[in-house]
């Protein structure tokens, strides 16, 4: 590891930053603010929240016990080795205390450049924090660092999907449209109204059967790459009912997983994406698995060997591998590989059979991909003969 110390210029240079830190490039911003400036056995845990969104980790997902756990500390490294990472900067470097560096180059041990940015006139103190850490760095210009960054890119961002689940109101389906219209803007709105529009008109003329009604709310929901838009068809297709004289009560979560679970896995970017947010890496690992089409019943017979051939000749068993699902895939490889494993031990080697379809639900909850491990449509059964507390659903005639 080459570590470097840089000053800023006179200014501030947020314009000569913006877009140059991604994971695509291998370069990545770390921030370390007040909160993180402490001294004493508590550093490694406070640091690694700022590691975890420096990877573009979502730590809405895991909840805010991530820093204390060391199952999820150590999964830093690997998320470094998945996105080759070629730099790392990190800002407020003349703050930092002796054991925060200490810190940052555990967590950073397998990044080959690390530079520390401190401001005018700051650098013989950042450099005297660096070797109180045991490591010498040499100092970098200003415009040298910016030539190791890639140049400031021309495209907009990614615009954001018209809706999600957090845009949809939680009330009974009676109220459910009036205060979606309360809750969001005209536009959003619009999106959310023309969904429910198309499933209450498919829903008038339904056959009032569970059988019909699934293969139905399958069909107007087909295109749709989120949950949000499913839902939104569950409560039009109430409605619609109840004018027909049909009561169709739903559990939101069963009956969400079951419409989900009679749809081949279709990923978009956007869905490898969101699963970049995880930090776990065997959850991740699971859940792309699945994405590239692998059942679920098979899915813990996949071995090392086997991704790393995925990996190598850029398909899984004849399905193309995204470049975005690539490090997914990397990050849980790096993890086994730490743990001594081989080439025909398990790839993803979680405990429990089942511990994997479990990941495969939270990946619909915590971030909308509209998957489930309950994998109906391999299954004999029609959907009226399964038990109707596994759909969530329940028909009554109210006539």
């Amino acid at each position: 590891m080459k570590v470097y110390v840089s000053e800023l210029p006179s200014g501030n240079p947020p314009a000569l930053l913006r877009g140059r830190f991604s994971a695509e490039h291998g370069t990545f911003a770390l921030l370390i603010g007040a909160a993180e400036k402490v001294r004493g056995k508590r550093t490694r845990k406070t640091v690694s929240i700022p590691f975890f969104h420096c990877l573009g980790k979502n730590l809405g997902t895991v909840g805010s016990y991530t820093g204390q756990t060391s199952e999820f500390r150590s999964q830093i490294q690997h998320w470094f080795t998945a996105y080759d990472a070629r730099h790392l900067t990190v800002f407020n470097g003349d703050v930092l205390f002796p054991a925060t560096m200490q810190a940052v180059f555990e967590y950073a041990a397998t990044v080959p450049e690390v530079t520390f940015v401190c401001e005018p006139g700051g650098y013989e103190r950042t450099r005297a924090a660096v070797l109180a850490a045991g490591v010498t760095p040499e100092q970098l210009a200003w415009d040298d660092l910016l030539d190791r960054l890639p140049p400031v890119p021309d495209s907009e961002p990614l615009p954001e999907p018209a809706y999600g689940m957090e845009h949809l109101p939680t009330v009974d389906f009676l109220l459910f449209r009036h205060h979606a219209r309360t809750l969001n803007e005209p536009q959003r709105f619009t999106a959310i109204d023309a969904n429910y529009r198309a499933a209450y008109a498919a829903a008038t003329t339904v056959e009032p059967n569970l059988d019909s009604i699934v293969a139905m709310l399958a069909e107007v929901t087909r295109t749709a790459t989120d949950t949000a838009p499913i839902m939104v068809a569950l409560r039009a297709t109430q409605v619609a009912l109840l004018t027909r004289g049909w009561l169709l009560n739903a559990h939101q979560d069963k009956a969400i997983g079951t419409l989900c679970s009679v749809r081949s896995p279709n990923p978009t970017d956007a869905h490898w994406r969101a699963l970049h947010g995880y930090v776990r890496t065997p959850r991740v690992a699971g859940v792309a698995l699945y994405l590239l089409d692998i059942a679920p019943d098979v899915i813990n017979a996949v071995t090392i060997a086997e991704v790393e051939r995925f990996l190598h000749d850029g398909h899984v068993r004849g399905r193309p591998l995204p470049d975005l699902a690539r490090p997914l895939l990397k990050a849980h490889l790096a993890f086994r590989r730490g743990e001594n494993a081989r080439d025909g031990d398990p790839y993803l080697n979680q405990k429990g059979p089942r511990r994997h379809l479990e990941d495969l639900i939270d990946a619909r909850r915590h971030l909308g991909i509209p998957i489930d491990a309950r994998f109906l449509r391999g299954g004999s059964l029609t959907h009226t003969q399964r038990p109707i507390w596994r759909f969530g659903l329940e028909l009554r005639d109210l006539t």
